[in-house]
């Protein structure tokens, strides 16, 4: 595959699930017996926390789009925090490892294969 297919897969995932997080929002609207038990009393907090992490996957996930290389290192930091944070966040992080782990290796892939072909723009 070549870079753009990887920016691709990458960028794609990474606005998939910023929309995902984007959807932590619709906390302030379920009715509490909806709400999982271990996020009842901090729904507020977690909501607004996924709604950030959703916009800047968006964010970065554009900017890879564009190739450009301040965003592929905004995804691979966001990936690798997720990385981290991910299985303290069961069941809810069962669907970050996945997605993570495949933009973090497309993304690794782009920014050491295109930067030895120069591929990757440098703002």
């Amino acid at each position: 595959m070549d870079d753009s297919t990887y920016a691709k897969i990458a960028s794609i995932i990474l606005i998939i699930h910023g929309c995902i997080e984007l959807l932590s929002l619709s906390m302030f609207y379920l009715p509490p017996e909806f709400i999982p038990v271990t996020l009842s009393e901090d729904s507020t907090f977690w909501a607004i926390i996924g709604a950030m992490y959703g916009v800047a996957r968006i964010v970065a996930g554009y900017g890879i789009l564009k190739l450009k290389r301040g965003a592929i290192v905004f995804g691979m930091i966001l990936s690798t925090v997720t990385l981290a944070v991910a299985p303290t966040i069961i069941p809810f992080g069962l669907m970050d490892l996945p997605l993570a782990l495949i933009v973090l290796w497309c993304l690794m892939f782009l920014w050491f294969d295109a930067g030895s072909k120069g591929g990757v723009s440098q703002t």
